[in-house]
């Protein structure tokens, strides 16, 4: 796919930064310069013919051979997004090499646990990373080399040292692009097959060591093509056309079609959305820094024609407008003023958003949004929603050509096929979905039933379109005192799904307890204006958290949570009694979220301990309320 994409694609803009001190002293540039599809293929060879040098006349390789009779090990990564992450991805899949993503948030143990297990002989990784990865070089033997993203200067002396005791090569990534020069491999030296692993996408579980799941080529191909079917064209087409041929990269202004790579590449839906940009022949930006902060003015500067991201981007985009947006305003002024003006619509994945954001995006941009499903296990979506719907929901959609779906029966959880709507567990099987965890049968095992479907562990619920909605998890289930059975993670997804106040949850409960608590984080400005709004209250955001510590306004806050859920499928004992709020309680370096969001329950109530025993203490504040 990227051979063809150099092809068809080689003069047109490939990847691109906003340059320092350039244009403007100490600043960034205010626009991206992109290297040529031709110039990005050319530093890929570079550096695939630059790893294999290194890695095979390094003095403690230890030699490993494919059939084919090649050299064959993991390459690690360790690094926010960048250009250079990009450019060795391309690299390893040249000469059949596998990858495998670390996670910056990862501790020791997860890290330590993934290198040893997939034998890594060099990683690239930022300069700042060096120390931690050489702190455990001790327990990784087959470790030889880092290569640093960022250039070395006179004050990494005491960094050299360091890895020299310890028989470890420190190079930096030019160097490794010149060496390949020094010592070039002919393009066809080892070129992939189907089966060829590309990458060991490692998925932080909810308990014990991360699971790698196998991603061999022919996979990857299949979602991206699944985003090339699922995803609708980037730009307006011409009258009469019903979908993009490929090879159409501009638009009907004449501008390349341009996306921001801002997720995390290290987790598997940017991995997706970021390939297929590459093999459309579009232009792929990277973020100017980690500071969440600057992802608005890296929007402003790059004018994507889509955007794909998650719901705490849309959440916080959504009460920039309502905070910064006039009433009236007219969508393509609105666009403009975000960086949006190319943009035909948003994407969301990974957790859910509410329809009322959803809504609320799209009539006050004028823009279309889809709503995308997948996993680690599937290379990320197969279900892609319709972006252009006329009754907006939050389905995700029709799955794609390349994977097969059925429900199967949770009797335990309540949930049946035979009822209507259709509900019960997804299973999935096909070419995009994986076969095995690496070196994990008893994981592979279980997460396959005897006719080879994928449990995928997600409970749907399926409408009359035979459109599809992500309703639960299975298994995450506990009793409450009366007995009554609640499935927590359904419970907070109705709740983020139907209400813009919040922006997380944990919701817990108790078997001597007869009712539930949560802990949330919440928008500041929505808080605030419900307040105001709903109960003539008015305060500042600087308020909200410390109003909130007095039962008498969390109360207020339930009352109207339990409002904006009043008409969604849940019973009285499964609504909130009382509630501890916060910014952004869930944190991944607090070890209650996987690296994909996902809560860690044990870890959460674990943290959370004092918290929920004060809240049960406090008691119900919605005991005089109907529920």
């Amino acid at each position: 796919m990227w051979n063809n994409a150099v092809a068809n694609f080689a003069n047109f803009d490939c990847m691109g930064v906003r340059k320092f001190h350039n244009t403007r002293k100490q600043q960034l540039d205010t626009f991206f310069t992109y290297d040529s599809y031709a110039e990005v293929d050319r530093k890929k060879h570079n550096i695939s013919c630059g790893i294999i040098h290194l890695v095979t006349h390094h003095p403690k390789y230890r030699e490993l051979l494919s059939i084919a009779g090649k050299p064959e090990f993991v390459v690690g990564i360790l690094s926010p997004n960048r250009y250079e992450w990009m450019l060795v991805d391309l690299a390893t899949r040249d000469f059949s090499l596998t990858n495998t993503a670390l996670y910056p948030t990862l501790g020791q143990q997860s890290s330590q646990y993934i290198l040893s297990v997939t034998e890594s002989p060099i990683i690239f990784l930022t300069k700042d990373q060096i120390p931690k990865i050489l702190e455990i070089k001790p327990e990784l033997p087959l470790l030889n080399i880092l290569v640093s993203l960022d250039d070395f200067d006179h004050d990494d002396h005491d960094l050299f040292v360091r890895a020299q005791s310890l028989g470890v090569s420190l190079v930096d990534f030019r160097a490794v692009e010149k060496i390949g020069e020094r010592h070039p491999l002919p393009k066809d030296f080892n070129p992939p097959t189907t089966d060829t692993i590309y990458t060991i996408s490692f998925t932080s579980g909810t308990t014990g060591n991360p699971k790698g799941v196998l991603i061999p080529h022919e996979m990857a191909a299949c979602g991206i093509i699944s985003c090339t079917m699922g995803l609708e064209s980037p730009f307006e087409l011409p009258k009469g056309a019903k979908r993009r041929q490929f090879g159409e990269n501009v638009d009907q202004h004449g501008v390349q079609v341009t996306a921001l790579c801002h997720l995390p590449l290290a987790h598997i839906y940017e991995r997706e959305v970021s390939n297929y940009a590459l093999m459309s022949g579009f232009r792929l930006g990277f973020p100017s820094s980690t500071n969440p902060a600057m992802f608005f003015d890296d929007l402003k500067s790059i004018k994507p024609h889509y955007l794909a991201s998650v719901p705490r981007v849309y959440n916080k985009l959504d009460a920039l407008l309502k905070a910064k947006v006039k009433r009236g305003t007219p969508p393509h002024v609105v666009r403009k003023t975000f960086g949006l003006d190319h943009c035909r619509y948003l994407v969301s994945g990974s957790a859910p958003l509410g329809v009322e954001t959803i809504k609320y995006l799209k009539q006050t941009l004028d823009i279309g949004f889809s709503v995308c499903y997948g996993s680690t296990e599937t290379f990320a979506g197969f279900f892609f929603g319709d972006a252009f719907e006329d009754v907006i929901t939050n389905s995700c959609g029709h799955p794609s050509a390349s994977v097969q779906i059925r429900l199967r029966d949770v009797p335990e959880m309540g949930y049946h096929t035979n009822e209507t709507p259709m509900r019960g567990e997804l299973m999935v099987k096909g070419p995009q979905v994986f076969s095995e965890y690496f070196k994990n049968p008893k994981a592979t095992a279980d997460s396959f039933d005897k006719d080879g479907w994928f449990h995928t562990g997600d409970i749907v619920s399926m409408d009359s379109e035979r459109r599809v909605y992500i309703i639960d998890r299975v298994k995450n289930f506990f009793k409450l005192q009366q007995g009554e059975f609640v499935t927590p993670e359904r419970i907070e997804n109705i709740y983020l799904a139907h209400s813009p106040l919040l922006t997380q949850l944990f919701v817990h409960g108790d078997s001597l307890q007869n009712f539930l608590v949560g802990v949330a984080g919440i928008s500041l400005e929505y808080v605030q204006e419900m307040f105001k709004q709903d109960f003539g209250v008015a305060i500042s955001q600087d308020e909200v958290l410390g109003l909130l510590q007095d039962p008498k306004y969390k109360a207020m806050l339930i009352k109207q949570l339990n409002h904006h859920v009043s008409g969604a499928d849940l019973q009285g004992f499964e609504k909130i009694h009382n509630i501890h709020v916060d910014l952004e309680p869930l944190r991944l370096e607090d070890e209650v979220l996987t690296p994909t969001m996902k809560i860690k329950r044990e870890n959460a109530k674990k943290k959370f301990a004092p918290i929920l025993e004060k809240l049960y203490t406090e008691g119900s504040l919605v005991v005089k309320q109907k529920l």
